[in-house]
């Protein structure tokens, strides 16, 4: 999977996508059932906003050369144990 950063395009190992993918489903789904169960109905969205907010935030704050450089080093490890 390809995605852009602050202009740079990264791409990210298709197996930690797919297990962070889940992983995030879960989190997800649980709120989703929180919310539910407590009837709270804006409380699952007021998730999904903070969670898109906050991750945002996270994402501008990293500097888009040293991402695609960890990511080079990682791939670069996995490919030579």
């Amino acid at each position: 999977m390809k995605i852009t950063i602050n202009g740079k395009t990264v791409e990210l190992s298709n197996k930690e996508v797919k297990i962070c993918r889940n992983q995030v489903a879960d989190v997800v789904k649980s709120v989703k059932n929180f919310s539910k169960e407590t009837n709270s109905f804006t409380y699952y969205y007021t998730f999904l906003i903070m969670m898109h907010v906050m991750s945002q935030s996270l994402l501008n704050d990293f500097d888009s050369d040293e991402v695609k450089e960890a990511i080079s080093a990682i791939s670069e490890i996995r490919n030579n144990p």
